[in-house]
């Protein structure tokens, strides 16, 4: 359901909040019961705010619903503004294509600058390419339909071994604008030999059957995690599923999965317990059927309480590359966020739009078609799996440059991390470009090649199923953003390890806490080994024997861990891991802290309602930091539970005011409901 927001001149909602009825004039539906909802919404008036509800029922007739009267995370009064002029652009491929190549199959990977559906016609080179005979594949969702999404990865199957194919891609925007990509015309990537594999628009197919499994290459981690979602991400080495099971204590029956066939693998967990201690373990078969390949087993620990604080952008957007038609803007906030550039050519008038498909800590959006020596004004957004936010930042501008960007990528800092059957290799580049390795076991025929689509200053391409005891030679390459390259470093050589890995990294230094008010925060040394697979943590009290896993395979350097009891000594171990598996595992450092009350700011007093009926402002004394002189910022929640467990409204970083501190509610609430805040 969506309507028309009316507003002044000055821009000032004038409609009436207490009458959410009056919110919704027309309605758009969908009768097929998907897992994957899009829905079009057309002859809309350029800039101008719309409000909107989901409304979805499933099959057995229960209905879910974001009517912003509603009491969860999810109540929202959702609002989009349609752009100021008409998005004419059409899309572009901004990362890829890759060809993961096998013997009858070969995975399409690429990445455009907006949502689009994604179609692959491909053909044998001097044969069927380019007639009628030539094939045809979709992407599309498991239920059948066409998949919009900026993030595409399609099987090509029904190939013959040993055979050279040419293909292209044909992608079409949500606006109806389409975009042909011909790489061997050089549409995209220079057509080159050496290059990402299948980057030209040709490859051939491999005369050996796959039979390997899928190597798992980073994680399982959690990514992000509030009091009832979170977030599993891991990397493998080839184009597979993403299969999760996990349950309370031990991995049970619980279980998430997704068909879509990816490298970069990210699965959401929901509906879990507060303040719980999960295991999990995670499994990825390819498309060729070879799998599952199974993780070890991992842990984390769910946030006690309902997370209703907005995510906070820790890193500024900045500008990390441009050139005469495109540039990349890059920033970062301090949890698992949604991701949106507003922009245009007015610091006042942000009419096109660019949102990112994934959640994630890093934010990376590239906007193309720009016109050269052009100012451009922007803003970005980000909003949490809770709903918290969106924070915005200032709008910032850059220029584009007034002519293409002509300079090769330069290459230093290659290193090679051997194992027995796989290596690491790493290197950096000046600027934005992508990554590929040409390596065998004769020096100077290096006839096979391994690459990534994602365009990095930082590198790292691991190669597998190698030979134990075995040399090879290598190049590394990468070609930029504006298709400069390739730029090759000099051929080197490495010596897989004869027998597995079994040397843990060094045990984590330089640990220290901080004691607060129920909860305490951990902090150590980045260890420096290019394999290292993350941290462990383990903690315990005095009434404990034994140590127990709060959380596993943690990627970053810090820790923080909520929910515990004031005045009660807590013990927590620190140990590094690998990417073996089972991993090997150091030595752990250890530490013991006691939260307590007095380590917080004291609390608010004198709470008081006063304002409109339904439409409240809260007011209440301002609170004594724990640091002298230091300003606070207040989070206020409204519920229909005493014990807090739903969110009627919330607000977080309220900045205090002299004395005391006051909030208006932003939706009307129920006459004659009682409501619980603090």
């Amino acid at each position: 359901d969506y309507g028309l927001v009316p507003v002044d001149g000055s821009g000032k909602i004038t409609q009436d909040s207490t009458d959410p009825d009056s919110f919704y004039t027309w309605q758009q539906e969908s009768v097929a019961t998907l897992n994957l909802h899009n829905l079009a919404l057309s002859n809309l008036d350029p800039g101008t705010l719309f409000r909107y509800k989901i409304t979805l029922v499933n099959a057995e007739g229960d209905s879910f619903t974001t009517d912003p009267t509603g009491n969860f995370q999810f109540s929202q009064d959702l609002k989009f503004r349609t752009a100021a002029e008409a998005d004419t652009l059409p899309p572009a491929v901004i990362l890829g294509p890759i060809v993961d190549i096998r013997d009858v199959l070969a995975v399409v990977r690429f990445v455009t600058d907006v949502p689009t559906a994604a179609t692959i016609f491909v053909g044998t080179d001097g044969g069927t390419y380019n007639t009628e005979d030539e094939f045809e594949f979709p992407d599309l969702t498991p239920d059948g339909e066409r998949r919009f999404a900026n993030r595409h990865s399609v099987i090509v199957s029904g190939l013959d071994a040993g055979a050279t194919y040419r293909y292209r891609l044909d992608v079409e925007s949500t606006s109806g604008k389409t975009t042909t990509l011909e790489p061997s015309l050089s549409s995209g990537k220079r057509a080159g030999l050496q290059q990402p594999p299948g980057g030209a628009g040709s490859f051939t197919t491999s005369n050996d059957p796959d039979t390997q499994f899928p190597v798992i290459l980073s994680g399982p981690t959690v990514s992000s995690k509030s009091h009832e979602t979170a977030i599993i991400e891991w990397t493998t080495d080839e184009p597979a599923d993403s299969e999760l099971s996990f349950g309370l204590d031990a991995v049970s029956e619980d279980s998430e999965s997704s068909a879509v066939t990816t490298t970069d693998h990210q699965v959401v967990l929901s509906n879990l317990e507060a303040g719980g201690t999960y295991t999990y373990l995670v499994g990825s078969t390819d498309a060729s059927g070879n799998g599952a390949t199974r993780s070890s087993e991992a842990v984390f620990t769910t946030d006690p309480d309902v997370d209703i604080t907005a995510p906070e952008i820790t890193g500024d957007p900045d500008i990390i590359y441009k050139n005469d038609e495109s540039a990349t803007i890059q920033w970062t906030t301090d949890e698992d966020a949604s991701g949106e550039v507003t922009f245009g050519t007015e610091s006042d008038n942000l009419g096109f739009i660019r949102t990112l498909p994934e959640t994630d800590k890093t934010h990376e959006v590239t906007l193309t078609n720009l016109e050269a020596s052009t100012t451009y004004f922007y803003q970005v957004s980000s909003e949490d799996l809770s709903n918290n936010g969106p924070t915005l930042s200032e709008v910032a501008s850059f220029t584009t440059d007034g002519a293409p960007d002509l300079t090769l990528p330069t290459i230093s800092n290659v290193v090679a991390t051997e194992s027995d059957s796989s290596v690491i290799l790493t290197w950096e580049t000046d600027e934005l470009a992508d990554s590929f390795v040409d390596f065998g076991t004769v020096s100077g025929i290096l006839d096979l090649t391994v690459g990534g689509v994602e365009d990095v200053t930082e590198h790292e391409i691991t190669l597998t199923n190698l030979t134990p005891g075995q040399t090879y030679f290598y190049t590394v390459g990468s070609i930029d953003r504006a298709n400069n390259g390739p730029t090759e470093s000099t051929e080197g050589s490495f010596l897989t390890l004869s027998s597995a890995d079994t040397t843990p990294p060094a045990t984590p230094s330089g640990l220290s806490g901080t004691a607060g008010s129920e909860q305490v925060l951990l902090t150590w040394t980045a260890n420096t080994e290019l394999d290292l697979g993350g941290y462990n943590i383990y903690r315990r009290t005095t009434a404990d024997a034994e140590f127990a896993a709060i959380a596993s395979r943690v990627a970053d350097t810090s820790y923080t861990d909520p929910g515990l009891a004031n005045d009660t000594e807590y013990e927590y171990q620190i140990t590094a891991i690998d990417r073996e598996t089972p991993p090997n595992e150091s030595a752990a450092t250890e530490l013991a802290l006691t939260p307590s009350l007095s380590a917080a700011p004291t609390s608010p007093s004198d709470l008081n309602v006063g304002g409109e009926a339904l439409l409240p402002t809260f007011s209440f004394n301002n609170a004594e930091p724990f640091n002298t002189g230091a300003t606070l910022t207040y989070t206020i929640q409204v519920s229909t539970q005493s014990d807090f467990s739903d969110v009627t409204d919330s607000e977080s970083g309220v900045i205090e005011t002299s004395g005391a501190t006051s909030w208006t509610i932003t939706r009307s609430l129920t006459d004659g409901q009682t409501y619980y805040w603090r």
